[in-house]
């Protein structure tokens, strides 16, 4: 029971509601014959044995292709995620993703320039995609996180340059493969793409 975090064994779990227990027992043999047919789970609920990442990747990720992988691993690192264990799946070379960090508690806004929160000094915000005048002459940084497309006083903050490589080969070529997609002047991994704003398109 390693996997659960600060809980050493099963006594440490606490005890199932009544009403739970009766239930668990009224299918106990149901849930016996899915124990027995555990083979057909390809793996879910098979705790004897440690699978490879690989074997996790090519298990629980069929009928994703390897650039669509490829494409996930290299936005999520874009954003600030680590995404340890996938270096199979890194881009390597390139421009250089930088983000944009506070330099002072500022206020973001969306593409309605509606505040939405209030952020504290040093936060990373998120990738840099690019830069806007607003009307008043102020310019604004709009930025990518894992919640969508903010806009944030370029005043208050400043552009940080990542590890993360977009080499513009490898990018062209995920878009070729249908793993990336042009989408508001950024490439979007398609489940990001599908799900945005379709007047962006």
């Amino acid at each position: 029971m390693s996997y659960l975090s600060g809980i050493k064994d099963t006594n440490n779990l606490g005890w199932l509601n009544p009403a739970l227990v009766s239930v668990i027992l009224n299918n106990s043999d149901k849930i016996m014959k899915v124990v027995k047919e555990a083979k057909q789970l390809h793996g879910l609920g098979d705790i004897s044995k440690t699978m490879s990442f690989d074997d996790v990747i090519a298990r629980y990720n069929k009928g994703i292709s390897f650039e669509e992988i490829k494409a996930w691993v290299w936005y999520k690192r874009s954003l600030g995620v680590e995404m340890k264990n996938w270096e199979r799946y890194y881009i390597k070379g390139g421009n250089v993703v930088e983000n944009v960090i506070t330099t002072a508690n500022v206020t973001i806004k969306d593409n309605h320039f509606r505040d939405i929160k209030n952020v504290e000094k040093g936060t990373t915000l998120g990738k840099y995609i690019k830069t806007h005048k607003y009307a008043e002459g102020e310019n604004y940084f709009i930025y990518r996180s894992d919640n969508g497309l903010y806009y944030v006083s370029a005043k208050n903050c400043k552009l940080q340059k990542t590890s993360i490589a977009a080499n513009a080969d490898e990018l062209s070529n995920l878009v070729k493969k249908g793993a990336l997609f042009f989408m508001g002047g950024e490439v979007l991994p398609y489940p990001i793409y599908s799900y945005g704003n379709m007047y962006d398109r």
